[in-house]
Parts: structure tokens; sequence; C-alpha cells
């Protein structure tokens, strides 16, 4: 049988805050926002020189965006095009 598989990358993969915004769909400055509330934390210090973020911080983003999709729909006026979560 030759089911597909879904990738996983593996578990000490980090990407850059623009590459979690593009996998998460969202602005990079929506994942500042939620930083700056507590809802995702970088794997790096963010003083630092650049913001990191594993798979479970792009997911949580994720969620966070389905969760506005349903909850307050109009917050999310500029992903009225998107595809719903």
């Amino acid at each position: 049988m030759n089911a597909l598989q879904v990738f996983e990358p593996g578990s000490r993969a980090v990407y850059t805050i623009e590459v979690a915004a593009r996998m998460a769909q969202v602005p990079r400055r929506l994942i500042v926002l939620y930083y700056k509330h507590g809802l995702v934390a970088p794997v790096t210090d963010p003083a630092g020189p650049g913001w990191y973020f594993d798979d479970e911080a792009v997911r949580i983003v994720r969620r966070i965006k389905c969760a506005a999709h349903s909850e307050f729909p109009w917050m999310t006026t500029q992903w009225k095009n998107e595809k719903p979560c």
C-alpha cells in the first residue's frame, strides 16, 4: 500500500520570523504582537540579531489565526480571501 505521508520537519527546525509568518500565513507584525502578549515565544532572545521560531510556535500562530477567524471575524478582514482553517 502506497499511503501518502505528511512531511514533518525535524523537531529542531528553526525558522526566521519571515519564514514563520509565511508558513502560518500571517503578517510578521502579528507574530510580534502575539509575542508581546505572551502567546508565542521565539527560540532565541528577541534582543539578539533576529527572531527565530520553531515548529511549535508556528502551530500556535496558526491556532490563534483559526480562532480569530471563527470567534472574531471582524478582526480578520485582511484574510477574507484565504482558505478557512
